[in-house]
C-alpha cells in the first residue's frame, strides 16, 4: 500500500480553475485498478492551496498512474496556474518528500 499525501499552492485567483480543471481526472483515476482513493480538496485556511489524499495498492499501480498520458496533460496546466507544491509519499517502511515548484 502507498499513500500520497500533499498540497499545491496557485497563483493568487487560480484555485477554483485548478479544481475545476482537476474534479474530472481525480473522477477517473478513482475508477483506475489499484486506485483505493484519490481525493482533491481546497483547503479551509489558505485561499490559494488545494490538498491531495491518495492510495494506492503499491508502488507499481502509482507509477502506472503517473504515466498515464492525461496525467502529463494535467501537469502541463497545473505549471500554468501553480506555485509550488510538497507531497510526502508514505510506504509501510518509510516517506519520501518531493518539494515542486512550477
Amino acid at each position: 500500500m502507498k499513500y500520497v499525501i500533499g498540497w499545491l499552492r496557485m497563483k493568487p485567483g487560480r484555485r477554483d480553475d485548478l479544481l475545476a480543471r482537476i474534479r474530472p481526472f481525480a473522477a477517473a483515476s478513482r475508477e483506475e485498478e489499484g486506485v483505493i482513493f484519490f481525493e482533491v480538496n481546497p483547503s479551509d485556511a489558505e485561499a490559494d492551496v488545494v490538498t491531495f489524499v491518495e492510495c494506492y495498492e503499491s508502488e507499481a499501480v502509482h507509477q502506472r498512474h503517473l504515466a498515464t498520458p492525461e496525467h502529463d496533460v494535467l501537469l502541463a496546466d497545473i505549471a500554468l496556474m501553480g506555485i509550488g507544491g510538497r507531497f510526502h509519499h508514505i510506504y509501510p517502511e518509510r516517506t519520501d518528500t518531493h518539494d515542486l515548484a512550477f
